[in-house]
């Protein structure tokens, strides 16, 4: 080696260490939902975990594949727990459905609160998560929200940075002025179906639930979630819920453009969805190979007993693995209730697909898809034999939903780097500096 190339090997080295984050311990704090949002961030996780950082998850439900890497915080807590989160609620949802387009569980009174707030107790009043919670300390939280934000209560008490993820993506209703996001009802769908009134137009529905969600958050939510911190830390003065829960970081959402919205965002939301899809590397199973091999067919994710008079061109099974599936040739379709991570998934692999959303966020997910058609939405309580088999044909005869599922799929892989890459860039970025220059001036 000559020293004349000694400058260029400075610089190199330069480069490498201008973007060193020291290790830090992390912790992923999800205590509410379903295995789905599990799926959202492991990936994350195990990628933090990869370089260098000590992680710890408390979650309810535990991982298929434990990450050597990741430890799981007190894994055994949830088993003794009546779970708040669907049980008889998810149960008669559909029937509900039937009866009321515009029926969602979560969106009458104050049930998503009522449910966030009871799940929080159970928590909060368990002698292993209080020996736990007045005993730890991470350097940063990064939490499921809406349904844990005592985690910024645990931030301020440990002196944690934290950080919110958002597994439904950006929500147009309460997490709008809660977060400093731009308000746009005009144009911008909630998770509602739509009007439910003839004389009244959407937009007007849209910008009055964005308002009485706010105030419920502010009024019901946040008075709750105060008394339980203060159960939690009796000897402490932390500020109200409502104030902690502005100081985030970071917003991490499940989302992006080609699946949702061409939505205005601060440069503190950071959309990251599809952390979970990838390519496909595995074959499908005997069975499954066989039967698509033959001829047209339909694959049926069916729950319980399995009739015995289906037609010889549809396979019936409890599971299917769905990323195998939606990459495999002979795929031309896909019907779903519209979750946000199998809309990525469909997405990724250039399916196009017909949404039959039941509740939560997937009427709006459904919405995003027809906006970028890419999908047809189905109301639940209007299909028939007809409506549904002409949805089929539509989706299968007309071109530009393969067509407009295959450029979407070119874009939602056309990024700078990959979504958990971005993911984990933000969250050391957030660990090595102070955000509040991403934030406007009362936040």
């Amino acid at each position: 080696m000559t020293f004349k190339n000694l400058p260029i090997i400075i610089c190199i080295l330069l480069s490498l260490s201008l973007h060193k984050t020291e290790s830090s311990k992390i912790l992923f704090f999800f205590g509410l939902g379903s295995y789905s949002h599990r799926i959202a961030f492991q990936p994350l996780a195990e990628k933090l975990a990869d370089r260098g950082h000590e992680v710890d998850i408390f979650s309810s439900s535990k991982p298929e594949r434990p990450y050597p890497r990741v430890t799981e915080v007190l894994p055994g807590l949830f088993s003794n727990f009546k779970r708040n989160f669907g049980g008889p609620l998810s149960k008669s949802v559909l029937h509900d459905r039937l009866q009321d387009k515009f029926h969602d569980p979560l969106l009458v009174g104050n049930n998503m609160w009522d449910m966030f707030n009871a799940d929080t107790a159970d928590l909060v009043r368990n002698e292993d998560f209080q020996e736990w919670a007045r005993s730890a300390k991470y350097d940063l939280i990064i939490y499921h929200h809406p349904g844990k934000p005592i985690a910024v209560a645990l931030a301020y008490k440990m002196k944690a940075k934290f950080i919110a993820f958002m597994p439904a993506g950006a929500s147009p209703m309460h997490d709008v002025e809660i977060h400093g996001l731009p308000i746009e009802p005009s144009w911008l769908p909630d998770w509602v179906q739509g009007s439910p009134y003839f004389l009244i137009p959407e937009r007007f529905i849209y910008a009055y639930n964005q308002i009485s969600w706010y105030l419920s958050f502010k009024y019901t939510h946040c008075s709750r979630l105060d008394e339980l911190i203060k159960e939690l830390y009796p000897e402490d003065d932390i500020p109200p819920s409502e104030i902690l829960v502005r100081n985030f970081s970071l917003i991490l959402l499940n989302e992006h453009y080609s699946t949702g919205y061409p939505r205005a965002l601060p440069p503190y939301a950071i959309p990251i969805g599809g952390m979970h899809v990838k390519e496909s590397t595995e074959s499908l199973p005997q069975d499954i190979d066989e039967f698509i091999s033959t001829g047209d067919k339909f694959l049926w994710k069916w729950e319980g007993d399995v009739p015995t008079n289906l037609p010889t061109n549809i396979l019936a099974k409890k599971w299917f693995p769905q990323n195998e599936i939606l990459a495999h040739p002979k795929c031309k379709g896909f019907i779903t209730q519209g979750g946000q991570l199998s809309v990525q998934q469909a997405a990724f692999h250039g399916v196009p697909m017909i949404t039959v959303p039941v509740w939560a966020d997937q009427p709006f997910n459904s919405r995003s898809l027809n906006y970028n058609g890419i999908g047809i939405h189905l109301d639940l309580e209007d299909i028939t034999k007809d409506t549904f088999s002409h949805a089929i044909q539509e989706m299968l005869t007309i071109p530009k939903y393969s067509n407009n599922a295959k450029l979407v799929s070119e874009r939602f892989k056309d990024r700078p780097s990959s979504p958990v890459d971005t993911a984990s860039w933000w969250v050391e970025y957030a660990i090595r500096h102070d955000t509040s220059h991403l934030k406007h001036p009362d936040y």
